[in-house]
């Protein structure tokens, strides 16, 4: 018989997901502060004691059975505009440091801690960033896929009479 072969997660996988979600991702050696479902499976499929290769959506769905629930993010996201620092330097002259509202609601004791923070999760995220080449095939792949259905974005597909 053909197919993917069957990947069964057992009682202890159930429980080390389960307990790898509820623990801080810092604790577990991860610059970032919280899970998200990518970041949980990458780091239970890379995981050195004991590795648990699941599926986002297998993922969601174990973790909404033991009642793990992913709270919204309070933060906000950089600019992608290389002159950004210039700006916010000018700004910063006229308002004082921006950087209090963030040290405000952290847990660092200081502004050198932060920016060791900021930096590991940089590091972190280049080193682990998709290849720009990976993401063009897989998106022209979505449209050819797309385009054989003969169904367009935001469109549903027409349903037989």
């Amino acid at each position: 018989m053909g197919g993917r072969p069957s990947r069964r997660i057992n009682h202890d996988d159930d429980t080390l997901i389960v307990a790898t979600a509820k623990a801080r991702p810092s604790t577990l050696g991860r610059p970032f502060t919280c899970w998200s479902l990518r970041k949980l499976a990458d780091y239970l499929a890379t995981d050195a004691d004991r590795t648990v290769i699941i599926g986002r959506e297998r993922l969601r769905q174990i973790l909404r059975r033991n009642d793990v629930s992913w709270q919204r993010t309070r933060t906000w996201k950089e600019s992608k505009d290389p002159d950004f620092d210039a700006k916010l330097d000018r700004i910063e002259a006229q308002f004082g440091p921006l950087r209090i509202f963030t040290m405000a609601n952290s847990k660092h004791p200081n502004h050198t801690v932060l920016a060791r923070e900021e930096q590991k999760y940089l590091r972190w995220r280049n080193a682990n960033a998709r290849h720009p080449d990976v993401l063009a095939a897989q998106r022209r792949e979505r449209a050819r896929v797309r385009s054989e259905r003969q169904q367009r974005w935001g469109r549903p597909r027409n349903k037989a009479a």
